[in-house]
């Protein structure tokens, strides 16, 4: 059976609402893309828990619901069915808004790191192997941990930590940076889930694009110097 099968098996009609909701507010194209994919396929070749997906579907769409205004009104008692009420509650706070559109992550002391910054930085060091980027260090997220014991606390901070490395890539920051995650680390499998379009397909295709930018700029640079 395909996703969208095993959902609507599996949720009935709590299924339908939120897809509706994702076609009003959130990527519903590539949602549509991704649950055509057979169940058996999905758990074999990407992840092991597909209901883990709709909570990247549903944190896009409640950002871009919270971007309407406050007379924007929408009943969401259906999604408690099936979703960390946390998760629910925390983002439909203005505690979660901020979280998601923040631009900074931080280290554990509490010290502000601006993506923009470690973009430029990934930028001008993009060929020196000894250059380290502060987001490439699972230290700089630990400060999502203190959401970890709310019901759903491990889909916000993998979505959190997911949104920061889309926003570094779509600053068009080195994704090749990346690489310099420790192995077993938390930031590996976040970062492997983003290259192989575990969730979004878009993030596999914005990883090429983004690897192929860089590859032209290095091979341009060793035929200028040779």
């Amino acid at each position: 059976m395909t996703l969208r099968d095993y959902y609507n098996n599996k949720f009935g009609k709590d299924f339908y609402l939120f897809y509706d909701f994702v076609k009003s507010f959130g990527q519903y194209d590539l949602l549509t893309e991704i649950i055509s994919v057979k169940k058996e396929e999905y758990e074999s070749d990407y992840y092991k828990d597909p209901d883990s997906l709709l909570y990247d579907y549903l944190l896009y769409s409640l950002m871009n619901f919270s971007q309407k205004g406050e007379d924007v009104k929408y009943n969401f008692s259906f999604l408690y069915d099936f979703f960390g009420r946390d998760f629910l509650n925390l983002f439909l706070r203005k505690e979660g808004e901020e979280l998601f559109f923040d631009d900074n992550i931080y280290t554990p002391d509490g010290v502000a790191i601006d993506i923009y910054n470690e973009v430029a930085l990934s930028e001008e060091n993009y060929d020196d192997l000894n250059f380290h980027l502060n987001i490439t260090n699972d230290d700089n997220f630990k400060y999502l941990d203190k959401y970890l014991d709310l019901k759903g606390g491990e889909y916000i901070k993998r979505e959190i930590s997911l949104s920061k490395i889309r926003k570094f890539i779509s600053l068009d920051g080195n994704g090749a940076a990346f690489y310099d995650c420790k192995n077993g680390s938390y930031l590996e499998d976040i970062f492997s889930m983003y290259t192989r379009g575990v969730f979004n397909p878009d993030d596999r295709n914005n990883f090429f694009a983004n690897s192929r930018y860089y590859e032209n700029i290095f091979y341009y640079d060793y035929d200028w110097n040779v």
